[in-house]
């Protein structure tokens, strides 16, 4: 694991969570630095698996997005402190494919 510094993206760690990498900008390190803030003895680690411009179809289980992120969260869940390590909550953004109109 390394500090969080923007970009919060798969390039800061090409060895480890390997994947789809065109992260770059939105919420997340924002995000996890602001519960961090408010919460004493907490740390946050980000798990990231965006992948802009993708239908939520892509993200359904049994689809390579959605089991790269099941993957990587269980990659992140082995490698925090024994015991100490767990998935409170995840940050969804959705909608970039299906953000146009049909018409």
């Amino acid at each position: 694991m390394v500090p969080g510094a923007p970009p919060a993206s798969l390039g800061r760690q090409p060895g480890r969570l390997q994947g789809h990498d065109n992260a770059g900008v939105g919420p997340g390190l924002a995000f996890a630095q602001a519960i961090e803030a408010k919460l004493d003895r907490v740390r946050i680690a980000l798990v990231p698996c965006a992948v802009g411009g993708t239908p939520i179809s892509r993200w359904a289980a049994g689809q390579r997005l959605y089991d790269d992120c099941v993957r990587k969260a269980k990659l992140a869940l082995a490698q925090g402190p024994c015991g100490k390590t767990h998935i409170r909550a995840a940050l969804w953004l959705q909608g970039e494919a299906e953000s146009r109109s049909k018409s």
